[in-house]
């Protein structure tokens, strides 16, 4: 019983350390990249990790890191800066039609909040869909949206995840430098990639009927 423990916590201890070491290759490759080109690939990066860690395979985390930051860094910082740019242009308008009156700059509001819902929802699916399939570069967005709809109470259950681990942060600062970004890719992974298992035990069923 006690070996049967023991074995339970050294697992828990080794997925402790290998996500704080995660999350330091994270900001150090982020911080490599002068921050606004290093943030997409780092974050790519550390999803394709974290993928391997929740698969259980045996990997070289640095090697791995390290080799998918320079694979996925011209692509990933193009469609990076093309959410940026799509969120921040979204959010302007609301910003700037909240402040109009009118029937018709009300309407726009509102299909603009929907729009920055739906943008959302592709936002956090995103990381997960790119490292889990192989697709062109805007299949990504509409595999993301679709997963994302299809099974929304996913992306629900992440968002009050990740609201959840930030929340633990704020009060204990000192945790973020070893687990912000880590942890937040961590359980955001942990649920897509499941979700991901049983869209695809779904697809193969209905081949099989």
């Amino acid at each position: 019983m006690m070996q049967g423990w023991a074995a339970t916590v050294n697992e828990i201890c080794i997925y402790i350390i290998k996500i704080a070491y995660l999350n330091v290759l994270w900001i150090i490759f982020t911080v490599i990249g002068l921050l606004i080109f290093g943030f997409v690939p780092s974050t790519i990066a550390m999803f394709t990790v974290v993928r391997k860690i929740i698969q259980k395979a045996d990997i070289k985390m640095t090697r791995l890191f390290w080799e998918t930051y320079k694979t996925e860094f011209i692509k990933g910082n193009i469609i990076g800066f093309l959410l940026l740019i799509t969120g921040f242009i979204i959010g302007a308008d609301i910003v700037f039609l909240y402040h109009q009156s009118g029937l018709i700059a009300n309407l726009f509001l509102y299909a603009l909040i929907v729009l920055m819902f739906i943008y959302m929802i592709v936002l956090i699916n995103f990381f997960p869909v790119y490292v889990h399939y192989d697709l062109k570069l805007f299949a990504y967005l509409k595999q993301a949206l679709f997963i994302g709809v299809l099974r929304f109470w996913v992306s629900v259950v992440m968002v009050i995840a990740l609201l959840a681990v930030w929340i633990i942060m704020y009060f204990f600062p000192g945790l973020a430098v070893f687990f912000l970004g880590s942890f937040s890719g961590y359980i955001v992974m942990f649920v897509a990639y499941r979700n991901f298992t049983y869209l695809e035990m779904k697809v193969l069923e209905n081949k099989g009927s």
